[in-house]
């Protein structure tokens, strides 16, 4: 990963944060909805990047402008990945 380690903790920090204040069944209740959308191509990635602007603007474009002076949207998109990890993956992979 391209990420610096600090700005992955950071990073991880930040989603962990707003995951905690939506609370588990409300995100996974989150995810059920956005099945019901037949125009998201991929889950994951739609559900890892409404968590990422989950976080406060002031603390989102603060670590923007550090991350992207040497990212783009491609890394930030693996470290969310990463970071999310398959936690919600019963959700986002559900059959039927």
């Amino acid at each position: 990963m391209k990420m610096k380690k600090e700005h992955q903790e950071e990073l991880r920090l930040l989603i962990e944060e707003v995951l905690a204040r939506a609370g588990e069944e409300n995100v996974k209740n989150y995810i059920l909805d956005l099945h019901l959308d037949k125009n998201i191509k991929d889950i994951k990635v739609r559900f890892v990047w409404d968590v990422f602007h989950g976080i406060s603007p002031a603390k989102r474009c603060a670590f923007m402008d550090k991350a992207y002076e040497y990212l783009n949207d491609n890394h930030v998109n693996t470290a969310l990945m990463a970071i999310i990890g398959d936690k919600f993956d019963d959700v986002l992979y559900r059959k039927g």
